[in-house]
């Protein structure tokens, strides 16, 4: 089941290939949202198809700022985040290296930034294994906003994307660690973001949030119904995410 993980990091890699840089913006912001909510198989995927090798390549090459900018703040938060780790997890701190020696002044940090923690290397399909996950939406008031709900579809858009990648007759297909771990943290952003919205006050945050949680709920309709070899909804979700791939892809940089 790791080979959809395996063509999943070659896309992205191809990707950030482009010469569009919202293409690539993209691109880093949908392997942002894997690293944070995947299990520890994609450090493998991402060493093997030398993502970071790639990312080294367009910052050297001085590429657009922003795309740039993101790729520095990135490899410095992973490596900040896994260093001590070992295994897979140190090519971070390889790619930080490499970089310092080339003469690369990363971006400084925000004062109010927050480490990536990724889920436990062994995680269980349990509810109590799955909340016990590190959750980037969390917050002590858990409160709805705006970040929030943009962090919540980063996972969903990555979950929708796979799930349209996959022969939907082939029931094993999600078992795939990837969309494992994605389904799992849709599953609970659901119950937060329903505890949510009956607290918002709110009127264009709650219509945004309901909207939300109308295609977060037919993204996991579509994937129980490839689980349980049912038809796929005709209401499911368009891939959103996939559209707008293929929108900025034929923009002009």
């Amino acid at each position: 089941m790791v080979m959809l993980a395996k063509d999943y990091i070659k896309a992205l890699r191809t990707r950030l290939q482009h010469k569009n840089p919202n293409v690539q913006l993209l691109s880093l912001t949908l392997l942002e949202t894997l690293v944070k909510n995947c299990s520890e198989n994609i450090h493998g995927q991402m060493a093997e198809r030398k993502i970071l090798h790639e990312m080294i390549k367009i910052v050297k090459k001085k590429a657009h700022m922003r795309v740039r900018e993101k790729i520095l703040v990135l490899i410095d938060t992973w490596q900040e985040a896994f260093t001590g780790r070992g295994g897979k997890t140190a090519q971070y701190l390889h790619a930080y290296e490499e970089l310092r020696r080339y003469g690369v002044d990363f971006p400084r940090r925000s004062s109010n930034s927050v480490p990536i923690i990724t889920p436990p290397i062994s995680h269980g399909h349990s509810q109590a294994s799955s909340s016990s996950r590190h959750d980037p939406t969390a917050s002590s008031s858990e409160t709805l906003s705006f970040s929030t709900l943009d962090a919540m579809r980063s996972v969903m858009d990555v979950l929708s994307e796979m799930l349209q990648a996959v022969d939907p007759k082939d029931r094993m297909a999600v078992k795939d660690e990837v969309i494992v771990d994605l389904i799992d943290q849709c599953r609970s952003n659901q119950k937060k973001l329903g505890q949510m919205l009956a607290s918002t006050t709110d009127e264009e945050l709650l219509r945004q949030g309901l909207q939300f949680n109308d295609m977060l709920q037919q993204t996991v309709e579509k994937h129980d119904a490839i689980a349980s070899g049912s038809p796929i909804p005709v209401n499911h979700p368009p891939d959103s995410n996939n559209s707008r791939m293929k929108q900025v892809e034929n923009t002009q940089a």
